[in-house]
């Protein structure tokens, strides 16, 4: 009786460590049957400060030190500054140039203006970006970038 019920319980921990391991390792295939990269790298925006410059179409009067975007590629954290709070956000790039950024926390200090409200929604509405000699903008499908930047070295 006690031998059974060891056998079983032995069998139930090596399936679920099986399920567990299996669901790890196998490749998850996007609609056209591609095989899609769950945690992608871009070594073009990521660990890099960005300046915001531009929110919606508005320029914004801006410093590196004020308003500015890095994207941590170790733990796939960005953290933002937009006037007088900080963002900090989870994001996933999926396949090149297609990103997801996850809700956030951030500080909340009464601020000037409302870019903050503003840059939050670029970043809710984001699903790929462009990067390319010095500059990066995110976007929304085709339509035009929610949000610019440019490299601060």
């Amino acid at each position: 009786m006690i031998k059974t019920i060891l056998i079983t319980i032995v069998g139930a921990i090596l399936l679920v460590s099986c399920a567990i391991t299996k669901h790890k390792t196998e490749p998850i295939n996007s609609r056209d049957g591609q095989t899609v990269n769950l945690s992608m790298e871009d070594k073009n925006i990521e660990d890099i400060k960005w300046e915001i410059v531009e929110v919606f179409g508005k320029k914004v009067n801006s410093s590196s030190k004020t308003h500015y975007l890095i994207f941590n590629s170790k733990d796939k954290q960005l953290n933002a500054k937009a006037n007088c709070n900080i963002i900090i956000r989870k994001y996933n790039i999926a396949t090149q140039f297609k990103i997801k950024i996850d809700l956030g926390i951030s500080t909340l200090m009464a601020c000037p203006d409302n870019l903050e409200d503003e840059f939050n929604r670029a970043l809710d509405l984001t699903d790929n970006y462009n990067v390319g000699e010095g500059t990066l903008s995110l976007n929304r499908g085709r339509m035009a970038p929610l949000a610019r930047f440019k490299m601060v070295k």
